[in-house]
């Protein structure tokens, strides 16, 4: 009698996608826990809302600085990057470059 193989489900577990992350994991990346809260008091509520939002709506939050936005959205799309075993989205590199360099 031959074993069922485990290859199946090694390959379900490569495949799942998690959903979105939410906005505390910027904490991991240095953001300070206060202007966590100012993102989700704003509506900010997930690392993607965050990274893909302009610059200048970030800076029209109260208490949020351009330097403080350039990390946040630093950070952010880091969380975000492919290449990362930290990644929830399926969008190519490619994609999420050209959408980046749009949004400047």
């Amino acid at each position: 009698m031959s074993h069922p193989s485990q290859a199946p489900q090694e390959d379900d577990e490569a495949h799942q996608v998690s959903g979105p992350l939410l906005v505390e994991k910027l904490q991991e990346a240095g953001i300070h826990p206060q202007d966590v809260k100012k993102l989700t008091d704003a509506g900010y509520h997930t690392v993607e809302a965050v990274a893909y939002t302009p610059k200048k709506n970030l800076i029209s939050i109260k208490g949020i600085s351009e330097q403080k936005a350039e990390k946040i959205l630093a950070e952010g799309e880091r969380w975000l990057t492919p290449s990362s075993s930290r990644c929830s989205s399926t969008q190519s590199a490619e994609n999420r470059t050209a959408w980046v360099s749009k949004r400047n």
